[in-house]
């Protein structure tokens, strides 16, 4: 009967999935894998793209413009009219009926318009190269903070990695505490409040570790989704710090410069972009000067053949009156 329950447990362990190793990563890996796979930073340089795309739209509002628009109509009825025959070699007291026009009309209009003053857009023009300016900006902030939300996640998993760590020794402190003071108990040294005393420690530390397991799990995930890692791949975090001390005295020997902060230089930017702005307003006040040509023709025939050519003229039909 063991022999084959060592069976069953052998083929049982055998026909389990192996479980991937994990895959080690640096906090320099995880910000380039970051930088690479940030949909915010992706979507900053895609507004970059579509800055330029707007300047040229806005330069070819100075360019000529050309409008045409053609019209083909057919009138089944046409407007007739009476006119003496006299003017026309008829006798006195007669009329002759004139139709007017044919029924078949083609027109056309074709508008040419070229702006020559705009002082509200020449006033506007330094803009463009403030505008790239500011979206460059953007996107080194977006670039900063999405190194800034990688480097917390990745330190705070390493934290609670440690903080777990320390719980497991503690865990395995209490265990040998636990033996010595039931072997105590049991040789009449000890009393049984103690051996419960260690037994509740011993289940608090288990929450606790409970707890930092749920926080380091949903941690990982989090940075693989920075990463643009698959959820299935497990992660190694890997310190890459040789000298704690000696980082840290760098750190604190930093000073802040304000005026080479993005967000200051940002804010400048925006500040000089709104008073050229306020200039352009005013400049809008300023009459504009342009140039148009206007041309247009009219066909008329009794069909709808355009392409052979006819004399135009109105068709008569000679009336006498009684």
């Amino acid at each position: 009967m063991k022999s084959l329950l060592f069976l069953l447990c052998f083929v049982w362990a055998v026909r389990l999935p192996a479980q991937p190793d994990a895959r080690p990563v640096a906090l320099r890996e995880s910000l380039d894998l970051a930088l690479a796979n940030s949909t915010r930073l992706k979507k900053s340089k895609l507004d970059r793209q579509a800055l330029e795309l707007r300047f040229k739209e806005g330069r070819s509002a100075m360019a000529p413009q050309v409008n045409a628009t053609f019209g083909l109509d057919y009138y089944p009825a046409l407007p007739t009219t009476f006119l003496p025959s006299n003017l026309f070699g008829g006798p006195d007291g007669g009329y002759v009926a004139a139709t007017l026009g044919q029924p078949w009309q083609l027109n056309g209009v074709v508008r040419l318009e070229q702006p020559i003053i705009n002082e509200s857009a020449r006033r506007m023009a330094p803009a463009a190269n403030i505008s790239r300016g500011i979206y460059d900006l953007l996107t080194t902030k977006a670039e900063e903070e999405v190194l800034l939300h990688t480097a917390t996640v990745f330190y705070q998993t390493l934290q609670t990695e440690k903080l777990r760590d320390a719980i497991n020794a503690n865990l395995g402190k209490l265990d040998a505490l636990e033996r010595m003071a039931q072997l105590q108990l049991d040789n009449g040294y000890a009393v049984p409040t103690d051996v419960k005393r260690i037994r509740v420690a011993r289940t608090n530390l288990e929450a606790q570790r409970y707890n930092l397991e749920t926080s380091i799990l949903a941690l990982h995930q989090t940075l693989q989704f920075l990463c643009g890692l698959p959820f299935d791949e497990p992660l190694a975090l890997v310190e890459d710090i040789a000298k704690p001390a000696a980082d840290s005295a760098r750190w604190q020997a930093l000073t802040l410069e304000l005026e080479s902060t993005t967000d200051y230089r940002l804010l400048q930017r925006q500040l000089e972009l709104n008073r050229i702005q306020t200039r352009s307003i005013r400049g809008g006040m300023a009459p504009d000067l342009g140039l148009f040509v206007l041309a247009g023709f009219l066909t008329q025939r009794p069909d709808a053949n355009f392409l052979k050519p006819t004399g135009a003229g109105m068709a008569l039909e000679p009336w006498v009156s009684n």
